[in-house]
């Protein structure tokens, strides 16, 4: 199962949770979920008895998200993610390696995903989204043993096109947002602007294009312009992420690593920093070796459960998310933040928004040395002493703050009187034109915060 843990809003959704499934205020958050159409890599079997030419009741547990639900201080947001359909509708007759959709299966496919989305529903837990295909790109090569499905370009814009987003736009449930991709950020110049060049009729049903966490140490976030600076009107979605996928050392599980927390809290400033609306975490929690899996793909996970012991550990990389999902609620707009450092003068990386509660919140990640921040919102201002290699946030009430927009925010590095570097941002006039690009889906994912390039930040626009 994917799980997604909230952090930015606008334009996507996943589950709300804490450590408890309970309503603890004091607790990170998940207004997210991902659940699989189709099994996945995660259970402890690759397939579904039940899968059969004639109709397939969908597996899942609804008690559990009814629970979820019943838990959550916040509405539940479900999206849903197929790896592979049944067999009979494969070209090959396995889960995992080179396989694609029989071309008679097209609409039965779409309509497969329908009634997946009308069970749920009959159980009270709507289904907000849907992706395309986890990771299409797995089923086009050979060596990929979980569940897959592999599309080109050409072949799943046409199913969008004809089948999944007529067939759902028709059917009881037209607002379920279609998201196209979900797979490496390097895969998005050649396959998703290759599926709209081969297909383009298939933009007016595709609202966001979902993202994976794997390649995005390699490939730069410029990269992401090549959706939000040509579709103004589709969102960006970070779907998938966790560590450990792939450690030389087999220690797919490292018990209280700061560098994996790291690695989290970067890659979600960067993709927030770059219009991308939510992050989300692969696994809710694991066990000590980084499953079940029934393909041995273990990772790592925000929570480790000892069963044995009836206990579970609190991850550094759950304290890193909490920095946000705890402090970002639904509708927060991201506020421009530039920087203005000395040479030699490291600067402290940083992202700030403001929340429906008129309130300023600021992150900052400081991977130097020990360093006072000071932190300047109008005449307020306040210092924020970083320890090094450290995560920290402030927050500023709005309403106190007693001059009128457009208001500025300083930021000064200070080891020493001498040594000082600043950044200057604004807040923008609270126009139409500056709210989040998808304000109206009012969504916060889990997705996390990476090093941001403040000398190129730039604005999230929501509508």
């Amino acid at each position: 199962m994917r799980y997604a843990y909230p952090l930015h809003p606008a334009r996507a959704p996943r589950v709300m949770w804490d450590s408890s499934c309970g309503p603890i205020p004091e607790g990170t958050r998940q207004e997210t979920e991902v659940y699989p159409l189709k099994l996945s890599d995660v259970p402890l079997m690759e397939g579904d008895a039940r899968d059969r030419p004639g109709g397939h009741t969908p597996r899942g547990s609804p008690p559990f998200r009814a629970a979820l639900k019943r838990a959550a201080v916040e509405p539940v947001h479900v999206l849903a993610t197929t790896w592979s359909p049944p067999l009979w509708m494969k070209t090959d007759q396995q889960y995992g390696g080179k396989s694609e959709l029989k071309e008679e299966y097209y609409q039965t496919y779409a309509d497969y995903h329908i009634k997946f989305i009308k069970q749920y529903a009959s159980y009270g837990i709507p289904i907000w989204g849907i992706t395309t295909t986890n990771e299409p790109i797995n089923g086009m090569i050979d060596f990929v043993q979980f569940n897959s499905l592999g599309w080109s370009p050409l072949k799943q814009g046409k199913w969008i096109a004809e089948n999944l987003g007529p067939s759902i736009r028709r059917s009881s449930f037209p607002n379920v947002k279609i998201l196209a991709l979900d797979d490496q950020r390097s895969t998005l110049p050649w396959w998703f602007n290759g599926l709209l060049s081969f297909v383009p009729e298939a933009l007016q049903f595709i609202d966001g294009v979902a993202l994976h966490f794997y390649s995005d140490k390699f490939i730069p976030a410029d990269i992401l312009s090549l959706v939000y600076d040509k579709y103004p009107d589709k969102f960006l979605l970070a779907t998938e992420a966790c560590e450990g996928v792939s450690d030389k050392d087999g220690q797919f599980v490292l018990l209280g690593s700061w560098d994996r927390a790291v690695s989290y809290i970067t890659d979600i400033m960067e993709d927030l920093n770059h219009n991308v609306v939510g992050w989300i975490d692969w696994n809710l929690c694991l066990n000590s070796q980084g499953g079940p899996n029934w393909v041995n793909n273990f990772v790592d996970s925000a929570v480790i459960v000892f069963p044995e012991k009836k206990e579970f550990v609190k991850q550094p990389m759950y304290y890193a998310l909490g920095h946000f999902s705890k402090f970002l609620p639904r509708g927060s707009q991201r506020i421009k933040v530039t920087e203005k450092s000395l040479p030699r003068s490291p600067p402290v990386q940083n992202v700030a928004f403001l929340t429906p509660q008129n309130t300023v919140v600021v992150v900052l990640y400081n991977e130097g040395e020990a360093t006072n921040v000071s932190i300047r919102l109008g005449w307020k201002k306040a210092f924020v002493p970083m320890e090094p290699k450290s995560v920290d946030k402030y927050l500023f009430d709005i309403d106190k703050i007693e001059m009128g927009l457009p208001q500025s925010i300083k930021l000064a590095n200070e080891k020493n009187i001498e040594k000082r570097s600043t950044i200057d941002g604004y807040i923008d006039e609270l126009t139409q034109k500056n709210v989040c690009r998808h304000g109206t889906y009012n969504l916060l994912l889990y997705r996390f915060l990476k090093s941001l390039k403040n000398e190129n930040t730039q604005k999230i626009h929501n509508k």
